[in-house]
């Protein structure tokens, strides 16, 4: 965009600078979305941990594995296999906490639209 003939500062970056503010304009968009139709601080909540937590708990074996592959850091074929089917946990974790966290919410709903 243009203020007074000249570009404002998220468009002379150019294209990594706009995509930038668009992902931030979308992020941002997307949590009011999801504050606006979680009706209860409780689901909300229970929404975020299942999303949130899960997940951080499996960055340090994502690390783990991603710094064994690009060949930074060796490890064991033992090791790597763990942190794998631990990896895999998580994310079992994250998508049934996920899921069961969605079907909450739409118990919610439908009880509350009768």
């Amino acid at each position: 965009g243009r203020r007074g003939g000249r570009l404002c500062r998220c468009c002379r970056g150019g294209a990594s600078t706009m995509r930038y503010f668009v992902m931030r304009v979308g992020l941002t968009c997307g949590c009011a979305l999801v504050v606006l139709v979680v009706p209860e601080l409780e689901l909300l909540i229970g929404l975020l941990g299942a999303l949130c937590m899960a997940s951080l708990s499996a960055l340090p074996f994502l690390a783990s594995i991603r710094l064994h592959l690009d060949g930074t850091v060796p490890i064991a074929r033992g090791r790597l296999g763990l942190h794998a089917l631990l990896l895999a946990f998580c994310l079992l974790a994250a998508v049934t906490g996920t899921f069961r966290a969605v079907a909450d919410i739409a118990v919610y709903l439908h009880g509350h639209r009768e």
